[in-house]
């Protein structure tokens, strides 16, 4: 009788790990089939939101691809990190899809398009109006054909879109690498495109068409009260 019963108890307790797995499984479940391209591709689960633009998934950082918010310190940049926040929350299992066409990315960061529960991120903030399309990697982004990227203004930028000026010999060596619509302070040239949070300098002049869009209002001063 005693054995009986202790059977039944290693038969119920065998059950109830197995109704354990079962049920945690599916969380980690996501449609990889969404990714485009042969850059990398995976699943994780959010563990960070840095601003709008920015999040961290597994512990790395991604950059938005073809998507652009305010500055944390500039007018809405409070309001797209809650709206990333909101969209994928801590613990949200994602889909990271990296640009084929950056994949240098971006200070250590990749750039991707982002799904959490089945919706597009980057799309999402277009639409709502929290960001504003990269219209300058439009022509080099693998996502710059798509509808999202389109009906927030790639698809005419893309036919717009320019090469960089080649650098000629006759600017100086030390100085070949600084953008220009930076005079006072040396800035990288784009790409990658460069948050506040990523460069030393502070309130420094800032010349058009300041690529890295340092100058959020536009009154000749880059990175304010940062």
């Amino acid at each position: 009788m005693k054995k009986t019963i202790f059977t039944v108890i290693i038969v119920l307790a065998g059950l109830i790990l197995i109704s354990i797995a079962a049920l945690s499984e599916p969380e980690s479940e996501v449609k990889l089939e969404e990714c485009m391209g042969s850059a990398a591709c995976f699943s994780g689960k959010v563990t960070a939101i840095t601003d709008g633009d920015t999040i961290k998934v597994d512990g790395k950082p991604i950059r938005l691809a073809l998507t652009s918010t305010p500055e944390l310190h500039e007018s809405g940049g409070i309001n797209s990190r809650e709206f990333t926040l909101s969209f994928c929350p801590p613990g949200t299992i994602a889909i990271v899809d990296e640009d084929d066409g950056q994949q240098e990315g971006s200070f250590g960061r990749m750039i991707a398009a982002v799904y959490c529960r089945d919706m597009l991120l980057n799309s999402a903030l277009l639409d709502s109006k929290h960001a504003t399309i990269s219209e300058r990697f439009c022509a080099s982004s693998e996502f710059g054909n798509e509808d999202w990227a389109k009906r927030n203004g790639c698809e005419i930028k893309s036919q717009e879109y320019t090469p960089p000026e080649i650098i000629t010999e006759s600017i100086q060596p030390q100085k070949s690498n600084c953008d220009p619509s930076y005079p006072d302070v040396c800035i990288p040239i784009w790409p990658p495109d460069l948050d506040c949070g990523e460069i030393q300098y502070r309130n420094f002049k800032v010349l058009q068409p300041d690529p890295h869009r340092f100058d959020g209002d536009k009154d000749g001063l880059g990175c304010e009260g940062s």
